[in-house]
C-alpha cells in the first residue's frame, strides 16, 4: 500500500489541473473499465488492482518527493445515491461519493458489528482539492467519507455522549476493523507524509 500511495501521489502531481477539478484526475489511461458501465461499488474490487498496475507501468520511476495532500477513506454502501457531493465538490466527488480514480491506492475488506461485509477505499487527495472534498463530506446525507487523519472514533464522542456517531456505518465497524484504520493512519502517514496529527 505504501508503494501504491507514493505512485498515486506522483501521478496526481503530474495530472492535476486545478482549473478542471472534476476531470483532471480521472485519466482515460487509468479509467476503471466497468466504470464506463456503472458507478456501482460492485465494480471497484475488480478494477483497483488493474488500475494500480497500469499507473505503475505508465509512471515509471518516482524521483520527486510527494506533494501535500490528505488520504480519504470511502466506506462502501453508505452513500444515499442522492448525488449531493457532486456540486458541493465541483465534481471532484462523483454521484456515488467516489473520489477521482487517479488517486485510488488501496481497497480493504472490513466488517460491521452486524457481520455485513464492507469495502474501504483509500484515495490520495492533493492539497488543492482537499477543501472541495471537505465540502462534500460536510453536506453528505450519510457519512460515506472521512479523512484518514481524522480520529476514529472522533474525539468529541467523549465530550458529548448524546451524539449519534455509533449509529453511523463508521461507528458500526468491528473494533478490529476500526483498529485496521488506526494502524493504516499511523503507518501510511509515517511512511509517506510524516507523523499524523496528535
Amino acid at each position: 500500500h505504501r508503494q501504491a500511495l507514493a505512485e498515486a501521489q506522483a501521478w496526481c502531481a503530474l495530472k492535476l489541473d486545478v482549473a478542471a477539478p472534476a476531470s483532471s484526475l480521472r485519466s482515460v489511461a487509468l479509467e476503471p473499465y466497468t466504470h464506463k458501465l456503472s458507478q456501482d461499488w460492485q465494480n471497484v474490487p475488480d478494477d483497483i488492482s488493474a488500475l494500480i498496475e497500469r499507473r505503475r507501468q505508465e509512471l515509471g520511476a518516482i524521483t520527486e518527493p510527494p506533494s501535500p495532500g490528505r488520504i480519504l477513506c470511502v466506506l462502501s454502501h453508505t452513500d444515499t445515491q442522492m448525488g449531493e457531493g457532486v456540486p458541493a465538490s465541483d465534481g471532484v466527488i462523483d454521484g456515488s461519493y467516489l473520489p477521482p480514480w487517479d488517486g485510488w491506492f488501496a481497497l480493504l475488506n472490513v466488517r460491521s458489528i452486524h457481520a455485513d461485509s464492507l469495502l474501504l477505499l483509500l484515495a490520495w487527495i492533493p492539497a488543492p482539492l482537499v477543501e472541495r472534498v471537505q465540502s462534500a463530506a460536510e453536506i453528505a446525507a450519510s457519512e460515506p467519507i472521512i479523512w484518514l487523519d481524522s480520529e476514529l472514533p472522533p474525539r468529541w464522542i467523549a465530550e458529548n455522549p448524546y451524539v449519534n456517531w455509533k449509529d453511523t456505518a463508521w461507528g458500526q465497524l468491528t473494533p478490529e476493523d476500526q483498529q485496521v484504520i488506526q494502524t493504516a493512519r499511523r503507518e501510511l502517514y509515517h511512511a509517506a507524509i510524516g507523523p499524523p496529527p496528535a
